[in-house]
Parts: C-alpha cells; sequence; structure tokens
C-alpha cells in the first residue's frame, strides 16, 4: 500500500484503539467503506462534523490506521493523510502538490509552468503514481480549505473526482459551512455526512477509565468508578458538553491530584 509519508500526530496506534469509546459502530463502517472503495468502483466520500475537541482526530487516526494495516489492500489503496492544519491550500494546484508531497513525488519541476499546466502535470504524475489504486485523501478543516480554495478551485476538484473516479474522501469540519450546505456549492450533496454526538457520563467514565489503565494508574480507574468519581464526570460532562478533549484534560489533572477542586483548573485550561 503506497501511505502518505504523516505520521498522524498523537497517540500511537495501540493506545488509539484502547482509549477509542463510544463510536466503534461507526468506525467499523467507515473503515469497511474505504475498504469497499479499495476493492470496487464504488468510491465513497464522508465529512465527520463536530466541533473541535469532539474527537474527529482520534477517528480518522484509527480509520487510517486500520486500513493500513489490512493486507488485502496492499496493492488497492493509496493514503494520502494530509497534517490537521493545511493553511496553504489556497487552491487545486496546492491540493495537488500536497498531496503528491505526502507520496514523496517531486514537485519542483511545476515551479516554472503556468497554473494550467502545472495542474495538468501534476493531476497526471498523481493518477500515474497511483497505478490503478484507490486515491484516499483524509483532510481534516474541509471548511478552511474550501474557502481558501474559492469557488473555482473547489470546481476544478469536483470535476477532477467526478472524471476520475479513483478518489475517495474522508473529511472533517466543525461545522457545515456554506461550501457544503449552499445548493449552489459544487460540494452541495457530494459527502455522507455525519454528525459526531457528545459523550455521555457513562462513555466519559468509560474514556477516564481507559486513559487511566492505559498508564497503569488503577486507581484513577477505581476513583471514576466510584460514586464521588462518577459525580465529578457528570459536573464536567454538564460544563463540557461532553467534549472529548476535555475530558483527557480532567484526567490529567485527576492523575495529579484526584483530592483537588478540579472543575475551575480545567476550566481555566480550556478558555486558555
Amino acid at each position: 500500500m503506497i501511505h502518505s509519508t504523516f505520521s498522524p500526530a498523537g497517540m500511537p496506534p495501540e493506545l488509539l484503539e484502547k482509549t477509542f469509546v463510544q463510536r466503534e459502530r461507526l468506525a467499523e463502517r467507515l473503515t469497511q467503506l474505504f475498504v469497499e472503495s479499495a476493492l470496487t468502483d464504488s468510491k465513497h466520500h464522508v465529512l465527520l462534523v463536530g466541533p473541535r475537541g469532539i474527537g474527529k482526530s482520534h477517528l480518522v487516526s484509527l480509520i487510517y490506521h486500520r486500513l493500513h494495516d489490512k493486507l488485502e489492500l496492499e496493492d488497492k489503496l493509496a493514503i494520502a493523510y494530509l497534517r490537521e492544519d493545511e493553511w496553504g491550500i489556497t487552491s487545486f494546484l496546492d491540493l495537488l502538490l500536497r498531496i503528491l508531497r505526502e507520496f514523496n513525488i517531486q514537485t519542483r519541476q511545476l515551479q516554472s509552468l503556468t497554473i494550467e499546466a502545472a495542474e495538468e502535470r501534476a493531476w497526471t504524475a498523481l493518477r500515474e503514481s497511483m497505478q490503478g489504486k484507490t486515491l484516499l485523501v483524509i483532510l481534516e478543516n474541509l471548511e478552511i480549505v474550501l474557502r481558501s480554495m474559492g469557488e473555482e478551485g473547489q470546481r476544478k476538484w469536483r470535476a477532477c473526482v467526478q472524471n476520475n473516479p479513483i478518489w475517495s474522501l474522508l473529511a472533517t469540519s466543525p461545522s457545515l459551512s456554506e461550501d457544503i450546505s449552499d445548493h449552489a456549492s459544487p460540494f452541495y450533496g457530494f459527502f455522507e455526512i455525519q454528525t459526531l454526538e457528545a459523550l455521555s457520563v457513562p462513555d466519559a467514565v468509560t474514556l477516564v477509565e481507559r486513559l487511566a489503565e492505559s498508564q497503569g494508574r488503577r486507581d484513577i480507574a477505581e476513583y471514576v468508578r466510584s460514586p464521588a468519581g462518577r459525580a465529578r464526570v457528570r459536573a464536567v460532562q454538564h460544563l463540557a458538553n461532553g467534549n472529548h478533549r476535555v475530558f483527557v484534560i480532567f484526567y490529567e489533572f485527576l492523575a495529579h491530584d484526584k483530592e483537588a477542586d478540579l472543575v475551575e483548573p480545567v476550566l481555566r485550561t480550556i478558555d486558555a
């Protein structure tokens, strides 16, 4: 399998799996969709929507590693996992260049060409490098990329995807921007949209337990199962509205001093 030179930031695959809660069915379904994209002519394009800290990066990283480890996809799938904050993508050409660089394909020779010629050459190089494989692009903060590309760049990208059915996309966004929801936008109706729900109290308890167990902190795991621990989790869930990242912060404070009053320092850290 061809895959990105970028290793998803954060936890190693084993820890991603150990601390994954709430969305196992969704993860299994999405993994299977992209297996289908790789093995058949049916290409899937999924957009995960949810506020920052809700666990989008954890989910897409998990899917990336699961796909990467499937031997049956070795000669069928190429994955370009772009970095989380791709501020430099302001055109369709920029997007193609970023994908080429993820596969270690030289792009220096394109600098002297016109934009149109560079786009054509870049796409030809990318298509030829696939050698019949499906190209899965994982792209976070899609709303920023689409806004920066503008309508012209969006139309070029959508046309390329439509006319060259080797693309499959897994993207994230904190909300549905007009570039997705507006009937006149090039990508309207293009993605299967999955809205990510907040953590419930039981799921939050499970997350903190798994974080504790992954670090050998059985005392913390036992504490959050106790009435006092669950009460604290319930208080944080109420304040944080089930945000995954907030519970990771909560765990870090808890691991430092589980007897302290944690609500105020957790909230200060969130604000910062």
